[in-house]
């Protein structure tokens, strides 16, 4: 799962006491009605516990609710797209290297008929 270590910072506390807040929690729930309970990534329902992620990580922007800046994601949508940004960031071809592993799994998993 992705979460931070150590002590948290006043900008993380900032963060967390944003998200308890009714604003954000109406936002919330309008960004989940507005992609259908569906996770934007696999297009399967929600788990319990979902995340509406923040696609501008710039900390000033963060209570700026503007609905196309952010993606309603299951956990591990979540987490996986906050893994791979580290590394699509410094080398955008990672997206064409994952597709050919699985275009490669695909071939060979696929049961000829």
């Amino acid at each position: 799962m992705y979460k931070r270590k150590g002590t948290p910072t006043a900008e993380q506390k900032s963060k967390t006491q944003f998200r308890r807040t009714k604003i954000w929690n109406d936002f919330r729930q309008t960004m989940k009605e507005y992609q259908n309970g569906k996770d934007f990534i696999t297009q399967g329902k929600l788990p319990k516990g979902w995340n509406l992620h923040h696609a501008n990580l710039n900390p000033e922007y963060y209570q700026h609710l503007e609905p196309s800046d952010f993606f309603c994601l299951g956990n591990q949508c979540h987490d996986f797209i906050h893994w791979l940004y580290r590394y699509y960031r410094k080398d955008k071809k990672v997206l064409e290297r994952i597709k050919i592993v699985l275009d490669r799994m695909l071939e060979l998993s696929e049961v000829k008929q």
